[in-house]
């Protein structure tokens, strides 16, 4: 297979929401998804990533910047999905290799993942990847 890694365009957002809602099951309204697209796309302290093979949709990597008064600059991966027809064949690894692009390119000092435990397919492929598990965390959250 023949993958193209370029960013995203807004006339991308129907399939990253697609792939979003089926492979990571985030179902956002199709507006609302739109919306925040254009926004990030926008921002410089976020990149959205899209494969492609022969000019079809595959899949996509959002990583964003995580900066912490403790630490050094980083990139933490958001998120990233690859149709699953697509995956064992390289497509997650040529997104993870343009998000770390990214990264150096930013000055950052390396890149963060945060992924739920039960995702045994996801942490087998960080690790194949290259990254290594660092400790088991929490997830708070409040809604306004």
């Amino acid at each position: 297979m023949n993958f193209t890694i370029r960013k995203c365009m807004i006339s991308d957002a129907a399939n990253v929401r697609k792939l979003s809602k089926g492979a990571l099951g985030f179902d956002y309204p199709a507006e609302e998804f739109e919306k925040n697209i254009r926004r990030l796309m926008a921002s410089p302290s976020n990149i959205i990533y899209v494969a492609e093979n022969n000019g079809n949709f595959v899949g996509y990597a959002h990583g964003c910047d995580f900066d912490v008064v403790y630490g050094p600059k980083l990139k933490v991966l958001r998120a990233i999905a690859v149709e699953e027809e697509y995956r064992h064949y390289g497509a997650g690894t040529k997104l993870m290799e343009a998000i770390e692009a990214w990264a150096k390119a930013s000055g950052a000092e390396g890149v963060r993942i945060y992924g739920g435990s039960e995702r045994h397919a996801a942490n087998s492929f960080y690790k194949a990847v290259g990254y290594n598990f660092v400790k088991p965390e929490s997830k708070y959250k409040k809604d306004f």
